[in-house]
């Protein structure tokens, strides 16, 4: 398929407390032979209290002003992995 034709994509990552997990999902997010004008890649960070936020904000910060990366910090913590993995059994 030729690059032009590819369709944007939004990569929504929801993480808690998973900084080395993240970073290398992210790293290979980047390594794919997506055309990077046609990605971004969101992260929703639900209340990591191991540096996640403050550790992305400034290991990608050329990604953060471009725009490719956008971070989503959720000051308190929603619940929203608990209810996924109660919820995942039942289908």
């Amino acid at each position: 398929m030729k690059k032009d034709k590819y369709p944007f994509v939004s990569i929504i990552i929801p993480t808690r407390n998973r900084k080395e997990k993240l970073i290398r999902l992210i790293n290979s997010i980047l390594k794919s032979n997506y055309p990077e004008n046609k990605m971004e890649i969101i992260v929703v960070d639900n209340a990591s209290t191991d540096g996640t936020f403050e550790y992305l904000s400034k290991t990608f910060k050329k990604l953060i002003k471009t725009g490719r990366l956008k971070i989503i910090k959720n000051e308190k913590n929603l619940l929203c992995y608990s209810i996924w993995t109660r919820s995942r059994f039942y289908y």
